[in-house]
């Protein structure tokens, strides 16, 4: 079953902007570059999310099956976020991308999985196998199955050496 992403737009622009020092227009095209390539695998559809209304036409260059940039015309970005989390709730496996805390709340609490935009960017500026691992972990801090009794069964050697 193919994973669908959704993206808080303009919150992972400012992340993106604000760690690679250069105005946000010239890094916008390049974030849409980098998710149209995250999402050409086909293991994932991603749909980045912008405020305000706009010609999605402008963004047909980017456009593909398994990636959309969606403006959110009369609502929010975090409430189209929150309407297509309602609407779908259980036919496919959520990733959301934000650092909105209420849409956080929101969005684990309809079954998503969350990610901060700073680890998503680390992880298609990377795009190599050991996202696998930030995956994983963001999994399980989402599905509340963050497990700190497991720092108990470690050995005292591996405690050691955090």
């Amino acid at each position: 079953m193919i994973e669908e992403w959704l993206i808080d737009g303009y919150n992972l622009l400012h992340v993106a902007a604000s760690s690679k020092n250069t105005k946000q227009g010239a890094s916008r095209e390049a974030l849409f570059d980098l998710l149209a390539s995250f999402a050409s695998g086909g293991e994932r559809k991603v749909a980045m999310v912008l405020d305000g209304v706009g010609d999605e036409r402008e963004f047909d260059v980017y456009r593909t099956k398994f990636f959309e940039i969606i403006y959110s015309n009369a609502l929010t970005a975090d409430s189209v976020i929150e309407k297509i989390l309602c609407e779908r709730k259980g036919t496919v496996p959520f990733m959301v991308v934000t650092n909105d805390r209420a849409v956080t709340q929101v969005a684990r609490g309809l079954g998503a999985r969350v990610m901060r935009s700073e680890e998503f960017m680390t992880l298609i500026r990377s795009g190599k196998c050991e996202n696998e691992q930030i995956l994983f972990k963001e999994k399980v801090k989402s599905h509340g199955f963050n497990r700190p009794f497991e720092e108990k069964l470690r050995s005292p050697n591996d405690q050691t050496k955090k």
